[in-house]
């Protein structure tokens, strides 16, 4: 199964955004672990209607847009990367650990 991530990159800084997908992230995968997520970003239109308030009602140009939503989803990117290895390494340590307990237990048992 693959589960869709709808991402508001328009909402908050990237900082909050990147918070909350790994929120959601950490969600799907507590019900159904190894599940494929894809990220979606949404409500692009409104970065757009954002930079051009700023810039006193010009269209905003495709330039400035595009650097924008690169930089929301270039930090989503990281937090989730970021999220990925700590859970990694979370598993490798819980299966360094389930493997001694084996070895443990098959030793002391033929022993």
């Amino acid at each position: 199964a693959l589960y869709v991530l709808a991402v508001d990159i328009s909402e908050g800084g990237s900082l909050k955004q990147g918070r909350k997908a790994v929120k959601w992230m950490e969600a799907v995968q507590s019900q159904v672990p190894g599940a494929a997520v894809l990220l979606v970003a949404t409500k692009v239109d409104r970065l757009q209607s954002t930079s051009a308030a700023q810039s006193g009602g010009d269209v905003c140009d495709s330039e400035s847009l595009t650097s924008k939503v690169r930089a929301a989803l270039q930090s989503i990117d990281d937090h989730v990367r970021v999220w990925e290895d700590t859970r990694a390494k979370q598993l490798r340590v819980c299966l360094e650990q389930a493997e001694d307990e084996l070895l443990e237990y098959v030793t002391g048992a033929k022993a």
